[in-house]
């Protein structure tokens, strides 16, 4: 399954699923956040999804709702896996998974409902992240957790910029701050859309914030988490507070160079994310309830009822 391309659009880059954020030793274990992936081999491009529902239908079977980015289902990564590992330990969905897309409305959104089986004690130990809707204006000034799986980044010699480090199947961690927001619009695609966007500054500096990084060409899908801090060690001997619920966008483009130099290093690309709005958040959850009877949603693909689940 070949991945999505990166596709230029002024100085934006749609973030195809790739790579995750840095730096490097910015390690995290968020289990609603989850893998996703084409297949089951050992892939060099993999994108993150967050799992916001789950039900039990009427025969007993779980589902799995997953929240992620429209281009990423759109490139056939509609498997998820839990947990670190290329491939994973446990992965679910794929041909049975239904994809269910946001872009009748502009939106770079998709869900896809996730045929888990009989319910067990895994399937009760899923706690699925809540939604942070609001007016996107108003996260401005607001800072984030952004948990993805991929590659990642560290620094250079000179101290001045991240160079990226393949490393699929991990996940990390940066912080940021919501700097601006856009309307990110594509002309020859069906996206249209308000992003909350950041940019990469130096760490250390006034407009940094501690767990500052970078995500790179990837991430699709990944959550923006504005709630519920707890404080991590960075490797500095500093504590950064990471964000581990309310999703307040998702991860939609970023910078795509191998070098991610920060504001004022003249190669600097800013990234972005979808905002949850009150809108989005009411088709999300209309949509996730309704799972597995989309008789009336605008449903992409369905194969069948029952989970295709792999453990080792």
């Amino acid at each position: 399954m070949p991945s999505p391309r990166a596709i230029c659009f002024p100085i934006l880059l749609l973030a195809a699923p790739a790579l995750a954020v840095g730096p490097s030793t910015q390690l995290l274990t968020n289990p609603s956040v989850v893998q996703m992936r084409a297949d089951d081999s050992e892939l060099a491009a993999t994108a993150t999804g967050s799992i916001v529902h789950k039900l039990i239908d009427t025969s007993g079977n779980g589902w799995l709702c997953v929240l992620t980015a429209d281009h990423v289902a759109q490139a056939g990564y509609t498997r998820i896996g839990f947990g670190n590992g290329n491939p994973p330990a446990t992965s679910l969905g794929g041909s049975s998974s239904l994809v269910f897309s946001a872009a009748h409305t502009g939106a770079d959104l998709a869900l896809i409902g996730i045929p888990y089986g009989p319910a067990d004690s895994f399937f009760d130990s899923i706690s699925p992240l809540a939604l942070a809707p609001s007016d996107p204006t108003t996260r401005i000034g607001t800072t984030f957790s952004q948990p993805a799986y991929g590659s990642t980044g560290t620094r250079d010699t000179a101290n001045q910029r991240l160079i990226t480090l393949d490393r699929a199947g991990i996940q990390g961690f940066q912080n940021n701050t919501i700097e601006r927001t856009r309307l990110f619009s594509i002309p020859f695609l069906s996206y249209s859309y308000t992003a909350l966007e950041w940019d990469f500054n130096d760490p250390g500096s006034i407009a940094s914030v501690p767990g500052e990084g970078s995500s790179f060409n990837g991430d699709s899908g990944a959550p923006y988490l504005i709630a519920a801090p707890s404080p991590i060690a960075l490797d500095d001997g500093s504590i950064a507070h990471v964000f581990s619920q309310g999703i307040a966008a998702v991860h939609t483009y970023g910078d795509s160079s191998r070098e991610h130099g920060w504001l004022g290093s003249g190669d600097h690309l800013p990234g972005g994310g979808i905002a949850i709005t009150h809108d989005l958040a009411a088709w999300i959850n209309a949509t996730c309830t309704q799972v597995p009877a989309p008789a009336s949603l605008p449903l992409l693909a369905a194969a069948s009822l029952f989970a295709s689940r792999r453990r080792r």
